[in-house]
């Protein structure tokens, strides 16, 4: 990708502080305006205001009563999310970084029926931490619902960069005492940096996720998953994994379950060995309160590659934790490993393992501060018996958030945000910084 001319003669210093200022002045303004259209529009009762919390017990009452089954009627949901950001390295490079302000755009629009709201405000870019729908605490959670949203991003220089995004995604969910059955279907176009092929480049990903569960007696509950998932690059190499899995959990305590699964799956590669795998796995699901819950899955993937690699064997997981440990603090975590093609190379899949922890701690009853941080390593090894690339990845990144509820169902978000890549070949090395003010409002 050609990077544009950067003027560097004099003044050139003064007319990108102009620039910059300029755009300051118009994201704040655009903020203001949403602030008060959403503040004269959807506040809360002034009691809602005057003692908010994260708590079911303290939060304002929703009028009017949904059914604890579902509700039949069709609606619609909308959210906006805006954002102005400040990038200090927007293609990922080593040197000769350039920086540029953006502004990012995202309206939803969703329609459908049933009780779906809570499902559509977990994609907002930032959450809602006191918004209520009168879902939360249903017996069962049904709904089928189609959301759009189309995502701009407006560059202030490097406008050969500008680009329209679109998600577009399908889902719904049937909930019983004694089964679930939920299915996604999921559109999505992004245009970003990737790490993996060193630069901005505009993707394509196609998934589609099936899950059901049944409790086969008092203590034992069977469950499936069907999933799939299709990525195409401009300019990368595409590829397709699908996998079916099925497992079974044995409750040996009142708040914890053992079990046991079983997947297999196919990784389709545009260049290089197509992959099928197996994994046998063992799970832990463990949930003392209601503060705290625990999920670990691990074991070992036997990968065959349809040329002359030999077989490999991996230890994979995935591991997932939150602990509330009092009304204000939050603390998750997330660890996994899996293998996914390499869209810059070859012949080539990615072996990925990544950690990451965050805490949110709640104060003055309507602020939030918030760090987060992790680690991806990447380690890159070939499918073909010609080694096209030896490389390496250590991926950190932190972040720092307060935001703030502005109203029952808005939010803004200031936040700081530090990212770095350390890769034994120079070309990937990078650090980013980025600077970002955001709202998020969910009618």
């Amino acid at each position: 990708m050609k990077t544009p001319m950067i003027d560097a003669g004099p003044g050139a210093g003064r007319r990108e502080a102009a620039l910059k200022t300029n755009l300051y002045y118009r994201a704040g303004r655009l903020l203001a305006i949403l602030l008060l259209l959403s503040g004269s529009a959807y506040a809360a009762p002034a009691e809602a205001d005057a003692v908010p919390t994260s708590q079911p017990a303290d939060q304002p009452e929703v009028p009017g009563e949904i059914s604890a089954d579902h509700d039949q009627t069709w609606k619609f949901v909308t959210m906006l999310a805006s954002s102005a950001t400040y990038d200090d390295n927007i293609f990922i490079q080593p040197t000769n970084q350039k920086a540029d302000f953006y502004v990012d755009i995202d309206p939803t629009l969703a329609v459908g029926a049933g009780n779906f709201r809570d499902a559509l405000a977990s994609f907002a870019d930032i959450p809602h931490f006191l918004v209520r729908t009168g879902e939360e605490d249903l017996p069962w959670k049904n709904f089928a619902y189609f959301s759009y949203t189309p995502d701009g991003i407006i560059f202030s220089k490097y406008h050969n960069d500008d680009h329209l995004n679109h998600d577009v995604r399908l889902a719904a969910q049937q909930e019983r005492d004694l089964w679930t059955v939920k299915g996604d279907l999921h559109f999505q176009t992004e245009s970003e940096p990737v790490i993996d092929v060193g630069r901005r480049i505009d993707e394509t990903d196609y998934t589609a996720d099936f899950n059901a569960a049944y409790a086969l007696t008092g203590k034992l509950t069977g469950g499936s998953e069907l999933y799939g998932e299709h990525s195409d690059y401009n300019g990368g190499l595409s590829s397709t994994d699908g996998r079916v899995t099925g497992y079974l959990d044995y409750q040996i305590a009142p708040k914890t379950a053992l079990g046991v699964a079983a997947a297999g799956g196919y990784l389709n590669v545009a260049q290089g060995a197509n992959q099928p795998y197996e994994q046998a796995l063992v799970q832990i699901k463990y949930r003392p309160t209601e503060k705290l819950s625990f999920n670990a899955q691990a074991g070992d993937e036997y990968r065959q590659f349809q040329s002359r690699v030999p077989n490999r064997s991996l230890f994979v997981f995935d591991v997932s934790g939150t602990y509330d440990a009092t009304d204000s603090t939050e603390l998750t975590l997330r660890a996994n490993r899996d293998t996914i093609a390499s869209a810059e190379y070859a012949g080539e899949d990615i072996v990925e393992s990544v950690y990451q922890a965050s805490v949110r701690q709640r104060f003055l009853q309507r602020l939030y501060l918030s760090v987060a941080g992790g680690l991806a390593h990447d380690q890159y090894e070939n499918n073909e018996p010609i080694i096209t690339v030896a490389r390496r990845d250590d991926y950190y990144f932190y972040k720092t958030s307060l935001s703030c509820d502005v109203t029952q169902h808005g939010t803004v978000q200031l936040s700081y945000e530090h990212r770095e890549n350390s890769s034994s070949l120079a070309a990937f090395k990078f650090t980013e910084n980025l600077y970002s003010i955001a709202a998020s409002f969910l009618f």
